[in-house]
């Protein structure tokens, strides 16, 4: 090699280096970030940091969330914050590794400091992680657009409390204060499966595994498990088959503490009730920035007895087969007009689609019920107020009235298809007797939905609601979520047409085995 050869090479390394070493680094980024704190749904705005796809979280803002104290930081030591309990977490300057109490984690991006060095910036990576979260006793939740979160404490429940009460039973949750919402659902009977009766509590686990059953209980079995994908503790109880969705009241007290209470009416067991009817209450208002209250059912009568004719429409042809009667349905697609409903990330509005799978639905039903008359509150969109469905529904003199909805939650997870039935019906004279009848045409459609979308879209079961076109009806009326828009799974199904054609056809047959076994 010539001296001059070699002087060229030695001179191209040279600028090699030099431009590796001016090459700029990848940028931090100071961007706008919001942290939503539930229960209370406190808001915390901050400034978070980007480096490329990478989020950085600064500590101090960390700690404001978690209500954690900070030992101080500077850029050679680590910041220690410590939580409740006396828990600690340690993050270290320019490193790949944090500590939770004595176990170390390590990441796949290290920590940065801040531009002007007085604050620690810690990955997302590491707030998102199952270690951390366990720990500290949250669940984390980024939204798609990466600049919000949502931070949800754990919360412990304690086993319930369960006993007897002459013709049923109690069970009764004592609760903690950040416990704000739940939820409860029916699962009716459906050979192999029994009865029972779930309690869903969000963001919770159970504080403790024994059945804390007050003396002289009655032998309701239970158990207690925790749904990963919705991150939630889910109760469930076992009960008979006499046992009606009608029959389960749910209170709330809050003083001297915080108590759910759930009274089961069982009319298989013999001997006299001490649950005496009483007046429905009015529409509860929930107190300002207070929980919403779980409505009362007040206390029903033996189902044993007939039910008494509802709604405006008499009719003696109760013993007629159903190919010998003409019904009149009506069904319900939500919102529409200036009222679009929900909607997803991906742009579907809810109004669109339960337009269309009300159209199906009408169009099974005009094939199943021949000679019936099948109406829309709306076959457009357009705008229609809540009343003015009901009204609708009463001037036809309608059988059943079927709203159709679709869902949506925050928790992305949370996928499924629901039933509701009213809480309570406003004026009306048979109010206990049409309370019965909704939930009859809730089991049909949601035996039906079982059965046809079994490994699909699974159900979350019959719950109680409080909503206009249920309390102020004077028919057998329901309301169905189809499922989630905001569930992936859930929207991928429900934009099928194949999939809408099959829901069409169950909640159809559900209407039609409901109207087979009516008392009306």
């Amino acid at each position: 090699m010539t001296p001059a050869i070699f002087a060229v090479i030695i001179a191209l390394c040279a600028f090699d280096v030099q431009a590796a070493a001016a090459a700029p680094a990848v940028a931090i980024k100071r961007v706008p970030f919001s942290i939503q704190v539930f229960p209370q749904k406190e808001s915390v705005n901050i400034w978070a940091y980007r480096q490329g796809p990478a989020l950085y979280i600064p500590a101090g803002s960390l700690s404001r969330v978690l209500r954690a104290k900070v030992r101080r930081y500077n850029q050679r030591s680590s910041i220690v914050l410590v939580l409740q309990k006396g828990k600690v977490l340690e993050f270290f300057p320019n490193q790949k590794r944090f500590v939770f109490g004595k176990k170390a984690v390590t990441l796949k991006q290290s920590t940065l400091s801040t531009p002007d060095g007085k604050d620690l910036l810690i990955p997302f990576e590491a707030i998102d992680h199952p270690n951390f979260e366990a720990y500290a006793d949250i669940e984390v939740e980024l939204e798609e657009t990466r600049t919000k979160m949502r931070v949800y404490p754990v919360i412990e429940v304690q086993a319930p409390t369960v006993g007897s009460q002459d013709q049923g039973w109690f069970i009764e949750f004592k609760l903690p204060s950040l416990v704000k919402n739940y939820e409860i659902t029916f699962h009716p009977a459906d050979p192999p499966k029994t009865a029972r009766l779930a309690v869903r509590f969000p963001y919770s686990r159970i504080a403790g595994e024994k059945n804390q059953s007050a003396p002289g209980a009655a032998p309701v079995a239970w158990f207690a498990q925790h749904d990963a994908l919705e991150n939630s503790l889910i109760f469930k109880f076992s009960l008979p088959e006499s046992v009606a969705f009608s029959d389960i009241d749910a209170s709330e007290s809050l003083w001297p503490f915080k108590k759910l209470q759930i009274a089961v009416v069982d009319n298989g067991l013999q001997g006299a009730s001490k649950f005496s009817p009483r007046g429905l209450p009015s529409a509860p208002r929930p107190a300002r920035g207070g929980p919403k209250p779980v409505p009362e059912l007040k206390s029903p009568k033996s189902l044993a007895s007939k039910p008494a004719p509802v709604g405006a429409r008499r009719t003696s042809h109760a013993a007629e087969s159903i190919r010998g009667r003409r019904y009149v349905i009506v069904i319900d697609p939500g919102h529409g007009g200036r009222d679009g409903g929900t909607s997803n990330k991906w742009g579907t509005k809810e109004k669109q689609m339960t337009l269309r799978f009300a159209k199906k639905v009408e169009a099974v039903l005009a094939k199943k019920l021949a000679g019936s008359k099948i109406f829309l509150t709306r076959d457009d969109d357009r705008t229609l107020e809540l009343p003015a469905r009901v009204r609708f529904a009463q001037a036809k003199k309608a059988d059943a009235f079927v709203s159709l909805h679709m869902n949506a939650s925050q928790a992305k997870n949370k996928g499924g298809f629901e039933i509701y039935i009213p809480s309570y019906i406003n004026s009306h004279r048979s109010s206990r007797a049409l309370l019965y009848e909704c939930e009859k045409l809730a089991l049909g459609i949601n035996r039906s939905l079982e059965r046809r979308l079994a490994g699909r879209l699974s159900s979350r079961g019959i719950i109680k609601g409080d909503f206009h076109v249920l309390r102020e009806n004077a028919m057998p009326a329901v309301l169905i979520e189809a499922g989630f828009l905001t569930h992936q799974n859930d929207y991928q199904l429900l934009m099928n047409n194949g999939f809408q054609d099959t829901f069409a056809q169950a909640a159809a047959q559900g209407i039609v085995d409901y109207l087979k076994n009516s008392k009306q």
